[in-house]
């Protein structure tokens, strides 16, 4: 009996988290390569959150591609011109 409650008493002080890991960036090199200078790691812990790819054409022809993570992932933009792609693993986007 006491090894149950020490277990109970165990268990009930952990904490699950449950985090995604993915990389943030602005102005992100496409072709991705993380060893680029400017990225680095976000590690987000909210619920349900995802990675996201942005990725806007801009008018001269040059892609932009941005990098990070957010809590809800829009499904339409307002812009032709510009995509989101999101996912749910580390390091998917």
């Amino acid at each position: 009996m006491y090894r149950l409650l020490t277990g109970i008493l165990i268990l009930h002080h952990i904490q699950i988290v449950s985090s995604i890991i993915c990389y943030q960036c602005t102005d992100c090199p496409d072709p991705f390569t993380e060893t680029y200078p400017y990225v680095t790691l976000a590690n987000n812990t909210n619920f349900l959150s995802q990675c996201t790819k942005t990725v806007m054409n801009m008018a001269d022809g040059r892609r932009l591609v941005s990098k990070g993570t957010v809590f809800f992932c829009p499904t339409q933009t307002s812009a032709a011109d510009a995509q989101i792609y999101c996912c749910s693993s580390d390091y998917c986007n």
